[in-house]
């Protein structure tokens, strides 16, 4: 038996899921013939040791997976997460194709790897979150960053739904196109006491043994990644486990505040929005629509402050003092919804919070400041409301 640890890569999994509690490592011997082995760890150090430790495999091949959420020491069940760490996007072979060989071959890895990238691309597109990409052995994950939500006894039900729920939306959304290419999105990993491999060890299960590597990332730790969480948490839930056992009473997991938007998603709205960007060579004369595009931007807090100066500094007219005067006044709230044929003067104040509506908050102006929206919703909806106003609506 040889046992193969890329340490950096090993390292940069456990900063990955940034787990507060404990870490478990399982050991796992593809064909069965022993039984798992499972350590739970404190810190990087002692991760990286039980990793190699040659105690762990007990002469023989196993395989190393580590669980995706943060553990009560010596609990590797559903009830002792105390805390998530990240989703598991598994991107396999379609059984029909699985049939056909033990082990993906080279080239298929590669064309799973390349499916990760697209994934990837589009939640980044979506959320502004950079996914890690890690090739797994027989095809690809994907790693989406999600620790920071402490799950409780109260909640945890409620949150294994949540991440349920998201795991449905995202393989109903790309499954069809992947599985004419004779892969998918594995549907059965959206679970809360999911163990994932290591990357940085070696995958083993099958006729053509590989190591385990980063493609793409882990990114560091972006503001991003929060309002992706927030997001999870206010995905609606049906029936859970939870509602439908009278033994056990629970509360909904409540709606976190979004927090306020930084610097990077000021770049990223520049970047994928042309028709906002334009504006930093060509900015707005006329006095009434440039108040409309700053009423709009207040959805971005503060930085929606910077990307308004950013995008008025160029007028003849510019005054720094003014765009400050205006952006604290009240009254910029509702303009930009008068602008465009609104009567409720909504005081949360831009007609981009009618669209919120169907995230089912129901109206109310004050759940409408806690719901975290895809980016690319928020980059289409400043588009299209700010055209509005440009064309005099």
């Amino acid at each position: 038996m040889q046992i193969t640890i890329a340490a950096e890569a090993c390292r940069k999994m456990y900063r990955l899921l940034s787990h507060k509690t404990s870490t478990e490592l399982r050991f796992i011997s593809p064909e069965r013939r022993a039984p798992p082995i499972s350590k739970f760890v404190t810190c990087e150090d002692q991760f990286l040791t039980e990793a190699k430790n040659p105690a762990n495999y007990s002469g023989i091949s196993r395989q190393v997976y580590v669980g995706l959420h943060d553990r009560k020491p010596g609990q590797g069940t559903t009830a002792g997460i105390v805390g998530l760490g990240a989703i598991l996007l598994d991107i396999d072979r379609t059984a029909e194709r699985k049939n056909k060989n033990r082990c993906a071959t080279d080239e298929e890895v590669s064309v799973a790897i390349q499916l990760g990238k697209v994934v990837a691309h589009k939640l980044y597109d979506e959320f502004g979150i950079r996914p890690t990409v890690a090739m797994s052995g027989n095809g690809c994950h994907v790693l989406i960053r999600a620790s920071g939500t402490s799950v409780t006894d109260e909640n945890r039900d409620h949150i294994a739904e949540k991440i349920k729920t998201f795991g449905d939306q995202i393989c109903g959304r790309f499954n069809p196109d992947f599985q004419l290419q004779g892969f998918e999105l594995d549907s059965k990993v959206f679970d809360l006491a999911r163990i994932t491999k290591l990357i940085g060890t070696m995958s083993v299960k099958g006729d053509n043994h590989r190591m385990t590597y980063f493609v793409d990332g882990p990114y560091p730790p972006s503001h991003a990644d929060q309002l992706f969480a927030n997001y999870l948490m206010s995905l609606p839930v049906e029936a859970t486990k939870a509602s439908r056992t009278k033994s056990r009473k629970t509360t909904p997991t409540s709606i976190p505040e979004i927090p306020q938007a930084t610097s990077d998603h000021v770049e990223h709205l520049l970047e994928k929005c042309a028709f906002i960007k334009q504006f930093e060579t060509k900015p707005l004369e006329n006095y009434d629509k440039w108040i409309g595009i700053g009423g709009n931007l207040r959805l971005l807090g503060d930085a929606g402050l910077t990307l308004w100066d950013r995008l008025s500094s160029g007028a003849s007219n510019y005054s720094a003092a003014d765009l400050v005067d205006k952006w604290e006044h009240g009254d910029l709230y509702a303009y930009g919804c008068h602008r465009l044929g609104c009567t409720q003067r909504c005081g949360v104040g831009m007609p981009i919070n009618h669209v919120y509506e169907r995230f089912g908050t129901g109206g109310d102006t004050n759940d409408l400041l806690k719901v975290t929206v895809p980016l690319r919703t928020i980059r289409d909806d400043l588009e299209h409301h700010i055209k509005k106003i440009l064309n005099g609506a």
